[in-house]
């Protein structure tokens, strides 16, 4: 139960905020869940991270990081 309320409560906070605040400040704290879900998996219950794990994790912070320089980049040229 305590889950299910923490996360729900999550999702509601983290959602206001993206509707409240600029993207490209609150995205990278979005990213931390990955890390700390690696950091909880590993200390908690001795999860080793897998190799498939580092390549979704670099391909979606590669991929958004790259996408929002892009737009920077774009947006700077129509000035």
């Amino acid at each position: 139960m305590f889950i299910a309320i923490t996360g729900t409560l999550a999702q509601t906070l983290m959602n206001s905020a993206l509707k409240k605040g600029e993207l490209a400040l609150l995205l990278p704290f979005d990213f931390l869940r990955l890390i700390w879900s690696v950091l909880i998996g590993y200390a908690l219950f001795a999860e080793e991270p897998q190799m498939t794990l580092w390549i979704g994790g670099f391909l979606i912070i590669g991929s958004t990081s790259y996408i929002a320089w892009r737009e920077a980049v774009l947006k700077k040229d129509k000035i």
